[in-house]
């Protein structure tokens, strides 16, 4: 079940609102105090999710399908989504198991159920300790846009607002909405790539601190008329032979004499750019 996208989060009484939380969407699988953890594409990445897995053999039930997010947790309770790859590496030091919806329960199936049937279900299973790998996804008691805004000032991803009395189904549903934050940030142009699902090109992009650059990602170019095209004047005249950060190696880049500073859009809530766009040239 995935969430649609939309611009701003519904209002009324019939909406609970989560965090939205930045990490791998996971689905727990328990049987007779075993469990499995998949990817949303069915892959099993149970060695991968180790402790989670382990912890979650050891709920109080036969059965069980779970669904939640494997993240990593900062320490005013953020996740941080480049901090779970870190954390897999580390023999899932780190991760944690946010969980939202519960499907089946000791041999019944729970979908038809309603949206706060099923979270009670989940929520009397999971452990209430905060030390567990295993937690609870709490609604925010306040309305919508107010979750919206909290999120936005704590610089989350976004939130999820779920409609009561709503079935679980399968594919993208309109009873889930995700509503993202983003932001903008100035940041030095590179180089190029081009994208190989599109053919795009990509703005290779770098952040400029006291300590020199440190790359960032990629952004696709949204710019318009006649920007574009004094853009693309520019980047012909400050063509580099090499990277502007010697450990950075890209085979097909066009490498750029950092000195072009454009504005950047992208989504909150991770240190690298993810959804990103090039909006504007600054300098």
């Amino acid at each position: 079940m995935l969430p649609s996208l939309a611009l701003e989060p519904p209002g009324g009484e019939h909406w609970i609102h989560e965090i939205k939380f930045d990490g791998y969407r996971t689905v727990l699988v328990i049987e007779d105090g075993a469990a499995r953890a998949f990817t949303r594409n069915r892959l099993d990445w149970s060695d991968r999710y180790r402790p989670i897995v382990e912890a979650a053999g050891k709920l109080r039930c036969r059965c069980a399908v779970i669904d939640g997010e494997v993240v990593v947790l900062d320490e005013i309770g953020r996740s941080d989504f480049g901090a779970v790859k870190t954390a897999i590496s580390l023999r899932g030091r780190g991760l944690v198991f946010m969980a939202f919806d519960l499907m089946f329960l000791d041999g019944k199936d729970l979908r038809a159920l309603a949206l706060e049937e099923r979270r009670a279900e989940l929520r009397r299973l999971i452990p209430r300790s905060p030390k567990s790998r295993l937690q609870f996804s709490e609604a925010i008691a306040a309305s919508g846009p107010d979750v919206f805004a909290a999120a936005e000032g704590m610089g989350l991803e976004g939130i999820v607002s779920k409609r009561l009395g709503s079935h679980y189904r399968s594919g993208c549903v309109d009873t889930w909405r995700k509503v993202k934050c983003w932001t903008e940030s100035a940041l030095v142009l590179i180089g190029t790539e081009v994208d190989k699902r599109s053919g795009a090109p990509v703005a290779l992009l770098a952040r400029q601190s006291e300590e020199g650059l440190s790359y960032a990602g990629g952004a696709f170019f949204a710019l318009k008329g006649a920007q574009r095209g004094a853009l693309h004047d520019r980047l012909a005249r400050l063509k580099a032979d090499r990277s502007p950060i010697p450990a950075l190696r890209k085979r097909d880049a066009r490498w750029m004499k950092p000195e072009l500073v454009v504005g950047v859009r992208h989504l909150r809530g991770s240190g690298a750019l993810r959804h990103a766009t090039v909006n504007s040239v600054v300098e």
